[in-house]
Order: structure tokens, then sequence, then C-alpha cells
């Protein structure tokens, strides 16, 4: 059985065309792979993004709380300091008061001007 030149072309041409086809398609599911792949990775990417924003607000809300406990420890610290020195004042006051006091009767039982240096009154009718 002889085969017609014409209708072997023909096949050959068919053929041509399915492996063309087969070899299209076979690329093509690659490329869909590879997409999938890729919005895989873009999600991923989206997720990790999304994590590293929330931890960056976090960081973000940290550093603003440090901040303001920095300033009220400045505020806190500045108070303690003039509590400190009027304390110090207060102090330096009361010993200037007790060594005057000391000062005072000391010179008095040393002049003998003071009240310890004098005689008792006498009574009534004596």
């Amino acid at each position: 059985m002889s085969r017609d030149p014409l209708l072997t072309q023909e096949l050959s041409g068919a053929e041509l065309e399915n492996a063309f086809i087969t070899e299209v398609n076979t690329e093509l599911e690659g490329i869909a792979e590879d997409a999938k792949t890729l919005k895989e990775l873009q999600e991923r990417a989206g997720q990790i993004v999304q994590q590293d924003g929330e931890k960056l607000v976090r960081i973000e809300q940290n550093v603003d709380k440090a901040d303001e406990n920095v300033k009220a420890a400045v505020d806190d610290i500045e108070v303690a300091s003039g509590y400190a020195c009027g304390g110090r004042k207060m102090i330096v006051i009361i010993v200037v008061v007790v060594l005057v006091i000391l000062l005072a009767i000391g010179l008095g039982i040393a002049g003998g001007t003071g009240a310890f240096n004098r005689p008792p009154p006498s009574p009534p009718g004596s």
C-alpha cells in the first residue's frame, strides 16, 4: 500500500502542528506554574512587610513612650533638686541658729553677765 505524497505532506503538517501545539502548551503550563510561584512569593513578601510594619509601629510607640518617660524624669529631677537645695538651706539655717544660741549661752557664762551667773533672788522680806 503506497501513500499519496500529498496526503503524507498533509499528515506531516498536521503532526508538526500538533507537536507545535504540544510544545506551546508545555511552555504555557511552565509559565502558569512560574506565575503561581511568583504569586505565592508576593503574598509571603506582603505578609513579611505587614509583620515588619507592625513591629515598626510598636518600636515607634516604644520610642515615644521612652521619650515621654525621659522628659518626666528630667522634670522629677529638677523638682528633687529644688527640694534638696531647700533642705540643705534649712539645715544650714538650723545649724547657724543653734551655733548662735550656743555662742550666746557660752558668752553669757564666760562673761559673768549671763542668766547663769546672777545670784538667786532673795526671798521677800529678807
